[in-house]
């Protein structure tokens, strides 16, 4: 099964619209971390390094997606999107149009996480 041209034109509008999302994330997020301190009291300095902490690791998580997102489109590019990395075989259109990063089929994803 080949993936239709009009399919693959959504897909990876999808994938363009999710990795303007996710710059615009890590762009707002280098902001806040990038902004000096008013705090002054012990609490106070507690509470921002933890604030840093975990806008650090969301920055990472998106860093993360974006990617995946990139490993998409360069596949996209090359004609290999759409296909499980395990079988070779389509991943359908279903599961692409709710999670247009899926790497596998539902199978092979349910085989990939019982042997981790």
């Amino acid at each position: 099964m080949d993936f239709s041209k009009d399919f693959l034109n959504e897909m990876q509008k999808n994938l363009e619209n999710m990795k303007k999302e996710v710059l615009d994330k890590i762009e707002s997020i280098n902001l806040e971390l990038g902004e000096q301190s008013e705090a002054k009291e012990e609490g106070d300095i507690v509470q921002e390094v933890v604030d840093r902490t975990l806008k650090a690791n969301f920055a990472e998580r998106e860093k993360s997606k974006l990617m995946k997102i990139n490993q998409a489109l360069g596949k996209m590019q090359n004609g290999t999107y759409g296909y499980c990395i395990d079988t070779e075989e389509p991943i359908s259109e279903q599961r692409l149009r709710a999670n247009p990063l899926a790497l596998r089929t539902v199978e092979a994803q349910e085989d990939f996480e019982s042997n981790r």
